[in-house]
């Protein structure tokens, strides 16, 4: 019986145990992942240029799916893995989405240079492979690490045409999980609005409206209550406009009911 393939089949995830020893076990599952989808998004021209940088975006219920991981062990794997440089991420979109750009440290760290011809850097990469074919743990069979290295040679074939990347400060943790907390509130409120019958357009021109008042330097310490309530209103007035709601009045002792979104303000 061939356990590998028993084992393997659509269920198996690549690691390299070098990246396994120098960051952690789960930051290597990420990293083989993160190669894999590279991959495939290159081959379907679907990457973002930025910056002279390639940039591709996964969501955290894709890399559960596809390794198991739940999302604080792949924040936690993601942020090692920035802090090795094998990675960089930026948030981009509205709402805002991290993106992922995979370094060329694996390059540099695999004996590549930019002046070798691209012969040359399959030929370190097949060194580099058997090298690390006497280390490698036995759960990894000869096709899957044949799979890792035709991905890491890929990259690498790229490395030349991407600038100098510049050290940058590393983001506090307390600000990360800021960023990520306020993605996860825009995903959930947008969910909940568009069950009420809101439609995109309304929903991100709250949200542009909001990201306006911050840029101009107005501080809103609950966002997620701020934000929700904005849309409130926001529902409300549309669904006033189409007939679905009656308009409030204001009502005083001896005087008629005042209707104030019909009323001819001067």
């Amino acid at each position: 019986m061939n356990l590998m393939s028993v084992i393997s089949g659509k269920g198996f995830v690549m690691f390299n145990k070098e990246i396994a020893r120098s960051v952690s076990v789960n930051g290597a599952i990420i990293f083989g992942q993160l190669c894999s989808s590279y991959e495939s998004f290159e081959k379907k021209n679907m990457l973002t240029n930025k910056d002279g940088k390639e940039y591709f975006f996964l969501t955290s219920e894709s890399i559960e799916e596809e390794t198991g991981l739940t999302y604080r062990q792949q924040h936690k794997a993601i942020k090692e893995l920035e802090e090795a440089k094998y990675l960089e991420t930026k948030l981009m979109g509205v709402p805002a989405k991290k993106y992922f750009c995979i370094t060329d440290k694996i390059f540099n760290d695999l004996h590549l240079t930019e002046g070798k011809a691209s012969s040359d850097k399959k030929s370190k990469l097949n060194e580099s492979k058997d090298e690390r074919d006497s280390t490698n743990c036995s759960s990894i069979d000869k096709k899957s690490k044949q799979e890792m290295t035709k991905c890491i040679t890929k990259i690498g074939q790229k490395g030349p045409t991407i600038k100098k990347k510049k050290e940058k400060e590393q983001y506090k943790e307390n600000k990360e999980l800021l960023v990520n907390k306020r993605d996860e509130i825009v995903n959930k409120l947008w969910k909940h609005f568009s069950f009420e019958g809101m439609n995109k357009e309304l929903f991100f021109r709250v949200l542009t409206q909001i990201e306006s008042q911050e840029a101009e330097g107005n501080r809103i310490d609950d966002f997620e209550r701020y934000f929700s309530a904005a849309l409130h209103t926001a529902l409300n007035r549309a669904d006033i406009k189409r007939g679905l709601k009656e308009p409030p009045r204001i009502t005083m002792p001896g005087l008629p009911d005042y209707d104030w979104l019909n009323a001819d303000l001067e």
